[in-house]
């Protein structure tokens, strides 16, 4: 399985908005979850 540079850009993206949306609003879990995904496909990108 063949992770895209771009699909890491857009779960970084993810991450920071929800971050900048946790100063307002804050949920854990949400960015627990979006960080967890980051790192994952990040480890396999670079195990590839």
């Amino acid at each position: 399985m063949s992770v895209q540079f771009s699909e890491i850009n857009d779960l970084e993206d993810r991450l920071n908005d929800l971050m900048a949306k946790s100063n307002e609003d804050p949920n854990i879990y949400e960015i627990s979850q979006a960080l967890d995904e980051l790192i994952f496909l990040y480890y396999q990108k670079k195990r590839a």
